[in-house]
């Protein structure tokens, strides 16, 4: 019996014995770079649809070899936009990775063509003028250089990036006779471009300038759905190379889960292939897992779309008549989100159906704030959820922006005096937001727009990105880089509200999203302390109660709920950043001193560096006294990412 899951991860789609459908694919992006007839292609398709996949197996040399690319002298560079984010602030800082990438390539598959351009290059010249130099050299030795820009839309993103020139000079080396590049990204360039050009307010002649970096691209190759016959490849085949076969019923419930989409067909077949393993094969077990891990992918995918898009999606799912165009059609199959069988259009998946029918609550009109909602605004989708509370994302037709809503959903055998409350609560949450912005924004803490009371509701900023507890969940890797941004940024916030005598009382990963620019912003405030509001952890009979997460809070938030203080803060902080960097609570048995005979252990350090494991330490020191103030924590945090930034740069120098 065999003892490993080929599905674990991407092998489903990465592995080359594997590797399923795009052949076609990658033959005709090859035929396009090296006839001539382009030199520059867009890739683009839906996040998760496999196009980091396509492009690995078209750096392999037995993928180009197998369609007839043989004797080929060509460099492939892959770039991750996504990783290493130092290297996006600057256009030189891009260019030295550039570099870096194409001489570590020289090294490997031309070590003597790489000592001769070594005797070429000064150590006075720029990142960029290397490139160039090195680009001519290789041209005169005719050989082919191809970078591949993997989640190329996270650069267009870079403000700097934009107005420094980086894009208008990728297009003038794309006129070399023997140089291509390849761009990935979820959406097409021109759209990601004209999003970024209104989000920084960049300026008319600017745009002109850097549209033509776009414009030469000669159209879009769409990473869309597998067929029938490629589903049903990817099912059998690595699960029997590995001595197990699936049912009927079970390839029924995988075709169900993920339908025509392959990264979800994959997903499917792990968790069947594991269940095989253990012997312990339950549908309903297998089923519930799944829906789990997916839900917040799929949410993803959905809070991206257009109102109108979502509509299209809602009447399918509903089977009845969409009234969409040919290409709002076209639009959602290039999102592989929908896929055509004669004249019929479906859903990529059964599960994914059930998803938008039963998932994606909507405030219903007769409600009281269904019937103040439908007046402006456009519900779109079920964003979070508490005990007496609901978040829904929804679209303001007035002033045409995405708007989070957040309004009481209370149980009707409430007694009258406990919803109340929960009333005087909700809008005493918005009364904090408002109090932090009245003088002036903080880039780095959510906004408020306005209160009702009648509905009880708060209309807040949407923020289009993941929380840190959806990066945790899906085991996204950060770089070092990353956390020291992150922990600049939040401390930041932190700084902001202690200064106004505000403590949040609830700093947990849940409670930091990162926005479109991958910048934290600090929300919820539904249990903080305010020196200006009056305080919830009161009983009608005096006494105080606790409130916060026991996984983050400090020790003095059980122990004293009324006079906790700023420190309190810091401390759920230090527990956050130490779960970033390793995926652990720095305490496993809880915040609570008694629980190791009245001391709190000392967290293991681990890989963490020991300027920052310093930082932290005082940060979790049990006694809040011992803790830093978050203006020191932010300080600290810039120190450490300008030295880091310095070693990095001291790393690319040595490796030149």
């Amino acid at each position: 019996m065999a003892n490993h899951n080929p599905y674990s991860h991407t092998a489903g789609i990465n592995d080359p014995q594997y590797f399923i459908n795009r052949t076609e694919q990658i033959a005709n992006i090859l035929n396009a770079l090296f006839s001539g007839s382009s030199q520059c292609l867009s890739i683009v398709g839906q996040r998760k649809i496999g196009k980091t996949s396509l492009a690995q197996h078209l750096m392999r040399p037995a993928t180009r070899e197998q369609i007839g690319f043989t004797n080929l002298k060509a460099l492939f560079i892959y770039i991750d936009c996504q990783m290493q984010p130092a290297s996006l602030t600057t256009t030189e800082a891009f260019y030295q990775r550039l570099v870096g990438q194409l001489r570590k390539e020289l090294r490997h598959k031309m070590p003597a063509i790489d000592v001769g351009i070594v005797t070429t290059i000064t150590d006075s010249i720029r990142w960029q003028d290397e490139w160039e130099t090195i680009l001519e050299l290789l041209t005169d030795q005719n050989i082919y250089v191809l970078v591949i820009f993997d989640e190329f839309d996270k650069a267009i993103l870079q403000k700097e990036l934009i107005t420094g020139g980086l894009f208008g000079s990728l297009r003038a080396y794309g006129q070399l006779p023997r140089f291509a590049w390849i761009t990935c990204t979820y959406r097409p360039l021109h759209l990601l471009f004209n999003e970024s050009f209104d989000l920084f307010n960049i300026p008319l002649q600017v745009r002109q300038a850097e549209s033509d970096f776009f414009n030469i691209l000669p159209g879009d190759h769409v990473v869309d759905l597998f067929s029938a016959e490629d589903v049903s490849e990817l099912i059998d085949k690595p699960s029997q190379a590995n001595g197990i076969t699936f049912s009927e019923q079970d390839k029924h419930l995988i075709q169900c889960i993920g339908g025509r989409f392959p990264y979800f067909i994959q997903r499917a077949c792990y968790h069947m292939f594991q269940a095989k393993l253990n012997h312990r094969v339950d549908h309903e077990v297998i089923l519930q897992a799944y829906r789990k891990e997916v839900a917040p992918q799929w949410t993803a995918y959905w809070n991206r779309l257009q109102p109108r898009q979502q509509n299209i999606l809602s009447a399918l799912a509903q089977e009845r008549e969409t009234g969409a165009t040919a290409i709002e059609l076209e639009t959602l199959k290039n999102n592989a989100l929908i896929y055509q069988v004669g004249s019929q259009w479906h859903l990529f998946s059964e599960e994914f159906r059930h998803f938008i029918l039963n998932d994606l609550p909507r405030a219903h009109s007769d409600t009281p704030v269904g019937q103040m909602l439908e007046k402006q605004y456009l519900v779109l989708s079920k964003a979070g959820r508490t005990k007496h509370s609901q978040v829904l994302k929804a679209w303001d037709t007035f002033l045409e922006r995405h708007v989070a809503i957040k309004y009481l959903y209370l149980d009707q055998y409430l007694d009258r005096e406990t919803a109340d409350q929960l009333r005087k609560n909700l809008l005493r949450e918005g009364a904090i937001m408002h109090d932090l912005t009245r003088v002036a924004n903080h880039k780095h803490i959510s906004k408020i727009y306005h209160a009702t009371a009648d509905p009880t509701a708060i209309f807040m900023e949407w923020i289009d990105g993941p929380s840190l507890q959806q990066l945790l969940y899906e085991d996204v890797p950060l770089s070092m880089t990353q956390v020291l941004k992150i922990g600049a940024e939040v401390a930041s916030a932190l700084a902001h509200i202690h200064a106004l005598g505000v403590v949040h009382r609830d700093i947990k990963p849940n409670n930091v999203m990162l926005n479109i620019v991958k910048e934290a912003v600090l929300i919820d405030f539904d249990i903080a302390r305010s020196l200006n509001r009056e305080t919830i952890t009161q009983h009608p009979d005096g006494t105080n109660f606790y409130v916060g997460n026991p996984r983050y809070s400090a020790p003095e938030q059980s122990t004293d709920p009324v006079g906790v203080s700023s420190p309190a803060d810091i401390f759920s902080f230090g527990v956050l950043l130490y779960e970033l960097l390793t995926h652990e609570v720095p305490f496993l048995c809880g915040n609570d001193p008694r629980n190791y005979q009245g001391h709190l252990p000392t967290p293991i350090q681990g890989e963490i560096p020991d300027k920052l494991y310093t930082l932290l330490c005082c940060m979790l020191a049990q006694d809040a006294v011992n803790r830093p103030t978050a203006s020191q924590v932010q300080q600290q945090f810039a120190q450490l990412q300008q030295e880091y930034f310095e070693q990095e740069k001291r790393d690319y120098e040595h490796e030149r």
